[in-house]
């Protein structure tokens, strides 16, 4: 958490700050990584639909969006779940 970060090392330069510099890691750590880490963290393991109460997402799509599901990501997901589908 020591570790050194400046802002431009975003992939984007969009600044999120008033005050552009070098920041320690831990000095840019908010409450808001701790929501999109929960949600992403208990997607698949709890209804999609209780999370989004928590978390406070109005449609699943806006929800997705948010947690940063990769197509990769949806296409585990159907794999996994014809593997455990019952057989016809």
């Amino acid at each position: 958490m020591d570790e050194i970060i400046t802002e431009k090392d975003c992939k984007k330069e969009i600044i999120y700050r008033k005050k552009t510099g070098i920041y320690k890691k831990h000095e840019l750590v908010s409450s808001h990584i701790c929501r999109r880490s929960f949600a992403t963290n208990l997607y698949g393991k709890i209804d999609t639909l209780t999370i989004m109460k928590i978390t406070g997402h109005k449609t699943e799509a806006q929800f997705l969006s948010y947690i940063k599901i990769t197509p990769k990501e949806y296409a585990e997901k159907l794999k996994a779940y014809w593997k455990n589908a019952p057989k016809i």
